[in-house]
């Protein structure tokens, strides 16, 4: 099966909030520089670095509290759902990142997915995948 390339937009396209009181608790020392969104790619992880492959360059992924990150995901296509951030305190690395609310596995979605398709057999396989996508990443 085909993996389609992460979806994301440059820095300077991201639309910024008014300020950083909506990220929660401990996350505030990250830049803030987009709404939640999803973020496709290989989930790296060594140690307590967590990192996330997608097509055209590779995001520190900073875990929110209360999730729990499930080692099963390492080395597995993932769907994220967060926001993406700029690291700008005197965390160890510094540069682009996402605040993970939520991971699931593509093989997640492609299950839902086709169980989505077995029951209404309407709709085509992108809007199937999303809606899955969707149902499953939401809070």
């Amino acid at each position: 099966m085909k993996k389609a390339a992460a979806r994301s937009v440059s820095v300077a396209e991201r639309p910024k909030p008014q300020s950083t009181e909506s990220l929660p608790y401990g996350l505030r020392e990250l830049a803030p520089l987009s709404s939640p969104q999803v973020f496709c790619g290989i989930l790296a992880m060594a140690g307590e670095r967590v990192r996330l492959q997608a097509a055209e360059q590779t995001y520190v992924l900073d875990v929110h509290s209360p999730f729990v990150l499930d080692r099963r995901f390492n080395d597995q296509w993932v769907s994220v759902l967060g926001y993406a951030s700029e690291r700008t305190s005197a965390a160890e690395v510094h540069g682009e990142s996402i605040v993970a609310m939520n991971i699931v596995s593509q093989q997640a979605i492609a299950r839902r997915a086709y169980e989505i398709h077995e029951s209404c057999r309407d709709g085509d396989a992108v809007d199937n995948w999303l809606r899955a996508q969707r149902e499953l990443l939401e809070p």
